[in-house]
């Protein structure tokens, strides 16, 4: 038996047990008041017991937190729901009101239990909350009223819906809070017939793919085909386009076709384009299949009329059952084997081809029938030309269109759309031909576009949307960078795809043969724009707001560090801090108020005119160069060296004119005068001179 406690003082209200409720029986700990209201301990002669029972009938599954019953899958069940009771008539309501009343001592006539059986029906969820006021005390005192216990039913039913498209599969999840929502992968249905693809759904509009898009039960019902394709499966099957001097290419050539090859050949290869004669060493072909006793090679072979100059794959670059688009290229010095526009094989080899009276078959080989093709072709292209790599890459996915840079040298162009059952074969271009038991059906080539070629123009040297006009409207403008700084002259753009070199993709420079004029570079004082916003010698003028690090934007009015070129002025009652390298250019000024403090710890190069009518404090590993230090009457130079003297060797923050009017050496280190100065007023810790001239 376990124990659920309400917290001191809790006399109404709703309380969540601090433990997981699972099935057994928990005593409710009470508190009872005195007369003043004020609690006085435990009463556990007054302390409610709650039971509960999950076994009628057996539960499906309960929350994490104990306290949710699960009943799904089920039509109308019954779940029972008790509690044990100390004292006498307890009052028992339940909101919202179930449909059976508290049987008495319904499970053991030693203990006061109380219980209920609840008609669970479908789809349900429902958050109940039992109320227990317990009996009077012998003084009339009402104990532990409106104890409460909360519980849920749900019988709500959803789906996996796994593809989150609005359909579920037939995988069936009970939601925790009820609702069946699409964001939780749920559905109030299970009308999907793909639950990994959300383009699959009823919803769908069915295209021609070989698949049920719609989920009626029917693929490709009512669709127009945009590509189709031609089916190879025995001997039999071949298409033959007779001679007539169109394919007799003797100089550069290439093949292209895509496949989808459902068995290897063996021994021979199956022939994809074939006008090929060995026994004259003449014409072409394209096949694929086995190769010495390995799967998945393409061979690509010609006849210059003495030998057959043979080309065929390493490493197996194809696969069964799967569409691949493959292009063989020869320039008459190099041959070249191509899978999905990537070069796979390329060897020097050379040669023109010797032509013959031979047809041209696809599927097969034209004078050797046992050399055919299992599987489906289409997009048949033949070129007396050499494709570039580029343009195999840039056009394999698309239909051939007239803004294709090489269209004009296209022999044969096959797109095999014949979408039903012909005898001829349509040429797109060049010269039909005839067909034997060849099956035409959808492509369902995802990566192969269609009919059209992309409407979008891309930045890739192609007339993609054919046009007329090659990358219009998508190149970027980049400018003239001679110097190399990444800012060009905007008077010298150009539009190109990427960047080329010797350009920058922003503009603004005003100086392209110096690398240190650019936008953004520090304006000092030359004469001269160096940060191109159209001013020369530009200053600010800036004041100390606090004391602070002079790289601090907090110790600067408006937040700004003074730049080189900037006029500066520490006032009085704060003490600047030099903490990294300063230099301060020609054309600045900087000014040390009176009872302001300018110290540096590392080396200050002044080059401009720096006013002291307060500190100027140099401490250990700080150091002063430049000119024009002038020090006015009042002023201080203190030294603040801890180990090792200051060499004053006509050091230029110590002038010969316009002195120092108090040195301080408040450092251990001291100091050691090479050289004569004037001081007016003080030398504090003159005795540890260690060298006077």
């Amino acid at each position: 038996m376990g124990t659920i406690s309400i917290p001191l003082g809790f006399s109404s209200g709703t309380f969540t047990p601090s433990v997981a409720i699972d099935e057994g029986t928990y005593i409710i700990t009470a508190m009872q008041t005195d007369a003043a209201g004020n609690d006085s301990g435990l009463s556990p002669a007054m302390a409610p017991n709650l039971v509960i029972d999950k076994t009628k009938p057996t539960v499906t599954n309960v929350d994490s937190d104990g306290k949710t019953f699960y009943v799904a899958d089920m039509p109308t069940k019954t779940i029972r729901v008790s509690f044990i009771e100390d004292v006498s008539t307890p009052a028992i309501s339940v909101n919202p009101p179930i449909n059976s009343q508290f049987v008495y001592d319904c499970s053991d006539s030693d203990q006061k239990t109380y219980c209920f059986d609840y008609s669970i029906p479908p789809n349900t969820f429902v958050t109940h909350t039992i109320l227990i006021s317990d009996a009077a005390d012998a003084a009339g005192n009402i104990q532990n009223p409106n104890n409460t216990h909360t519980f849920n039913i749900n019988t709500i039913v959803c789906y996996v819906d796994a593809d989150k498209d609005g359909y579920g599969s037939n995988v069936t999840v009970t939601p925790p809070d009820g609702t069946c929502d699409i964001a939780d992968s749920e559905s109030s249905n299970n009308n999907d017939c793909n639950d990994t693809n959300a383009a699959i759904n009823p919803a769908a509009t069915e295209v021609c793919d070989g698949v049920d898009n719609d989920c009626d039960g029917s693929t490709d019902e009512g669709c127009t085909p945009n590509n189709t394709l031609a089916g190879f499966g025995s001997v039999n099957t071949y298409a033959e386009i007779t001679d007539d001097g169109t394919f007799d290419i003797t100089g550069p050539i290439s093949l292209e076709a895509w496949i989808y090859p459902t068995q290897w050949q063996y021994p021979h290869q199956g022939q994809i384009i074939s006008k090929i004669q060995e026994s004259s060493q003449s014409g072409y072909f394209l096949a694929v299949g086995n190769d010495g006793g390995s799967e998945g090679h393409i061979k690509f072979v010609y006849g210059d009329g003495s030998n057959l100059k043979v080309l065929t794959t390493s490493t197996p670059p194809l696969s069964l059952n799967t569409w691949q688009h493959i292009a063989a290229v020869s320039t008459g010095t190099k041959m070249s084997i191509y899978v999905n526009g990537v070069l796979k094989k390329e060897e020097n080899i050379s040669g023109s081809i010797a032509t013959n009276n031979r047809p041209l078959g696809i599927g097969r080989a034209n004078e050797a029938p046992d050399r055919y093709f299992v599987g489906k072709i289409d997009e048949v292209r033949i070129w007396n030309t050499a494709l570039s790599a580029a343009t195999i890459t840039a056009w394999y996915q698309n239909t051939i269109a007239f803004c294709h840079p090489n269209y004009s040298s296209l022999a044969g162009y096959y797109e095999c759309d014949d979408f039903t059952p012909a005898t001829t074969l349509q040429a797109t271009v060049g010269t039909n031909g005839i067909v034997s038991n060849v099956y035409y059906m959808p492509a369902n080539n995802a990566t192969f576009t269609g009919p059209k070629p992309p409407t979008v123009e891309v930045c890739d040297g192609v007339d993609n949307d054919c046009d007329g006009t090659i990358d219009e409207g998508v190149t970027t403008t980049y400018y003239l960078d001679a110097d190399g700084d990444g800012y060009g002259l905007a008077s010298s753009p150009i539009q190109a795809c990427s960047l080329p070199s010797g350009y920058a993709a922003v503009s603004g420079d005003c100086d392209d043969g110096n690398s240190s004029i650019k936008p953004g570079a520090i304006e000092v004082c030359d004469g001269v724009d160096n940060d191109c916003d159209g001013n020369i010698n530009e200053q600010l003028t800036i004041t100390s707001a606090q004391t602070g690090n002079w790289t601090a934007t907090s110790t600067w009015v408006g937040g700004v560090v003074p730049a080189e070129i900037d006029n500066v002025i520490i006032a009085a009652g704060h003490t600047v801090t030099a903490d990294v390298p300063v230099t301060r250019s020609s054309c600045s000024t900087t000014t040390v108020n009176a009872v302001g403090n300018l110290a540096t710890n590392a080396t200050f190069t002044n080059s401009g005119t720096m006013t002291i009518d307060g500190y100027f404090q140099i401490n250990q590993g700080g150091w002063a160069t430049g000119n024009a230090f002038i020090y006015r009457p009042g002023s201080r130079l203190i030294f603040e060296n801890t180990s090792g003297p200051y060499d004053v060797n006509g050091d230029a923050y110590w002038p010969s004119v316009n002195v120092p009017t108090n040195v301080f050496v408040n450092g251990a280190g001291g100091i050691t005068m090479n050289v004569s100065r004037s001081i007016q007023g003080r030398f504090l810790d003159f005795f540890r001179c260690t060298k006077c001239q």
